[in-house]
């Protein structure tokens, strides 16, 4: 706000007094914002501009009036008036001579508003509409420039939004427009590789793994540099990994090991690209190879963020082995860890950990742990399963009403469908049985 009050008072004390090029209007209606921009008066300021650039249009200070109006009504959070008001004015600001000539640096401001009004656009329908109307009704005077930047805000918002088939759209609408080769050339960039690897992680998280891989290949061929073909390799190994393609999975994550080894410093994705080598080997039931892996992997990445899914799975290879004292402890040590605190990974584990109580034939154990993760409120699958398996342990116990209780609550919790399923039909064996065989 400070450069608005001293561009414009200048204007009114060095440029506008005794010009005689200059009508009274302009120059009072300059006088006035200048005025009320000094008052920190932004509302008065801004209608005073408006009205300067209504009434004065063709005025050799209409242009950089324009600029600060659209600068004031940013300033207000009025955003969506701002690009209105950029978009009647935005040739013209860039094409005047004299608007330079008042305001030195005025043509690089302008591209600078432009980019700052339509990054504080709020991503909702009608900011989202009022961006669409600018690009899909070309009016006269519209700059490529002008329609490159929104086009490339536009896309960007649609990209957040999951719409990335719009997304690319009109990221390729930027890419015509530009005049620019350099904005030109991270556009294509963004075409060709950040936008494929964001499109194909929704893939992904929505259970598209096939899509993904096939947008990602894609990328591949566009020659991308050594970081970002690492990027796309990663994910085209999770793709694979997702879609349950063993050897090309197998194989990404080969090539991704042997490019981390190679680098000065272990790089931090290493070591998930190990976790999942061992994941792989351990559905091979290549037990011993997966354990000599994790071992390795928990000495040399013992920061790693998920250094914990290394015990659990250290934890399975020894319900594998029929270690369960070492299950025990790997499992333990995972319900533990700062990290897994009130997430997933603490009823996964302590789930398991009531499994391996179940498997010594060690009920009390075992439904002390289920009823740990029964408590837990914010994992209701692993919280129907828990309801589930306690209950079983009462009913090898021969606790009838315990059982029943317990079937109950996991036919209860929503969203466990083939739990309910397998509660109800628990609780009607146990109804059915005759008093004398119970």
């Amino acid at each position: 706000m400070q450069g608005i009050v001293c561009v414009l008072l200048w204007l009114s004390a060095s440029f506008l007094v005794g010009s005689s090029a200059v009508a009274a209007g302009p120059r009072e209606l300059y006088e006035r914002a200048a005025s009320a921009i000094a008052a920190n008066d932004l509302e008065r300021a801004a209608a005073t501009l408006e009205q300067l650039v209504s009434v004065h249009a063709n005025s050799e200070l209409s242009e950089v009036a324009a600029f600060h109006l659209a600068e004031t009504l940013l300033l207000l959070d009025r955003s969506e008036d701002s690009i209105v008001t950029l978009r009647r004015w935005f040739s013209r600001i860039r094409d005047s001579s004299t608007a330079e000539q008042i305001s030195p640096g005025i043509k690089a401001r302008s591209t600078e508003l432009l980019v700052k009004t339509l990054q504080a656009l709020p991503t909702k329908p009608q900011a989202l509409d009022c961006q669409l109307q600018i690009l899909e009704t070309r009016l006269e005077g519209d700059s490529s420039e002008f329609r490159c930047h929104v086009a490339a805000d536009l896309s960007r918002r649609l990209r957040q939004l999951k719409d990335f088939e719009h997304a690319e759209k009109w990221l390729k609408v930027a890419i015509d427009e530009c005049c620019d080769p350099a904005l030109t050339k991270r556009l294509q960039t963004t075409l060709q590789l950040e936008l494929p690897i964001a499109w194909a992680e929704s893939e992904i998280s929505e259970s598209n793994p096939q899509a993904a891989i096939q947008r990602l290949q894609q990328a591949l061929d566009c020659s991308p540099s050594v970081e970002q073909e690492l990027s796309l390799r990663f994910l085209l190994a999770e793709a694979h990994y997702a879609a349950g393609n063993r050897e090309q999975a197998l194989l990404e994550f080969g090539w991704l090991t042997d490019q981390g080894e190679r680098l000065e410093e272990l790089p931090p994705w290493l070591a998930a690209v190990i976790l999942r080598r061992a994941e792989l080997l351990f559905r091979d039931r290549d037990v011993a190879q997966t354990r000599k892996l994790l071992i390795a992997a928990k000495k040399r990445f013992a920061d790693f963020e998920f250094a914990y899914e290394f015990d659990y799975l250290l934890a399975r290879c020894a319900i594998a082995r029929i270690e369960f004292d070492e299950a025990v402890d790997c499992l333990l040590s995972v319900v533990r860890a700062d990290s897994t605190q009130s997430k997933e990974p603490t009823a996964r584990a302590t789930w398991m950990l009531g499994e391996v109580y179940f498997l010594q034939r060690d009920y009390v154990r075992a439904i002390d742990a289920y009823y740990r993760v029964a408590a837990m409120d914010s994992h209701p699958d692993w919280q129907s399963r828990a309801w589930l398996q306690a209950a079983k342990c009462h009913e090898l116990q021969g606790k009838r009403s315990d059982a029943l209780a317990d079937y109950a609550r996991a036919a209860a919790v929503p969203g466990s469908a083939h739990i309910s399923q397998e509660a109800a039909s628990r609780m009607a064996a146990i109804k059915s049985t005759p008093d004398d065989l119970r």
